[in-house]
């Protein structure tokens, strides 16, 4: 298994990451200096440099089935260096690609997003509600549930749709279609849910 990076030798490579290590701790303790003394700016900017991830204009080396069965035979430490390139470009490599493939995927969903329609619904400030609207309809699934008629709660899984049913329990109330004290015991469950909510969303890592 041949590749460009034979060249290399192995104490210079290992001998570069300590170089730039010991030049990183430098700079880290030189950073109560002055911001402007050239000297510690250069030096920044080669740690820069350094941390910067190179990439290949090529393919990188195929990784066959026999170069797997032929690990432990490796006779020397540039052998095994150069191989282990070689793996974690090809990882590299298929890394990138999936991450290609979700951003491209995003972007078109993103611009798909951008020339639908948007929901007509005005709110109490002026502005336009600005979410996209649903296909044939006026408002987004939000406001179009919230335009339709209170017979029913919906499912309540976040703020959105607890804000839904608070609304709905109110215009039922409003049109004789529930029992005051009916409504009660609807309340206490929803505000039971809202802390339930709230505490799940709490919990979830940030995006």
């Amino acid at each position: 298994m041949k590749s460009d990076e034979e060249q290399l030798q192995a104490d210079g490579g290992e001998d570069t990451f300590d170089q730039e290590d010991d030049v990183e701790e430098e700079v880290a303790g030189e950073e109560n200096n002055e911001e402007d003394d050239p000297a510690i700016i250069v030096r920044r900017a080669i740690v820069r440099a350094l941390k910067q991830r190179v990439y290949s204009d090529g393919p990188p080396v195929e990784i066959t089935d026999e170069d797997i069965a032929d690990l432990p035979n490796m006779a020397s430490t540039q052998e095994a260096a150069t191989c282990l390139d070689a793996i974690d470009e090809n990882i590299q490599l298929v890394e990138m690609r999936a991450d290609a493939q979700r951003r491209a995927e995003r972007l078109r969903y993103l611009e798909q997003a951008h020339r639908a329609p948007r929901c007509e619904h005005i709110k109490f400030n002026g502005e336009k509600c600005g979410s996209p609207a649903i296909r044939g309809q006026r408002c987004c699934y939000f406001h179009t549930e919230a335009y339709a008629d209170a017979i029913a709660l919906p499912l309540i899984e976040d703020q959105s749709s607890l804000q839904l049913a608070f609304r709905r329990l109110t215009q039922q109330l409003l049109c004789n279609q529930i029992d005051p004290m009916r409504a009660r015991v609807v309340l206490q469950v929803l505000e039971a849910t809202a802390l339930l909510v709230a505490k799940e969303a709490s919990s979830l890592p940030a995006p």
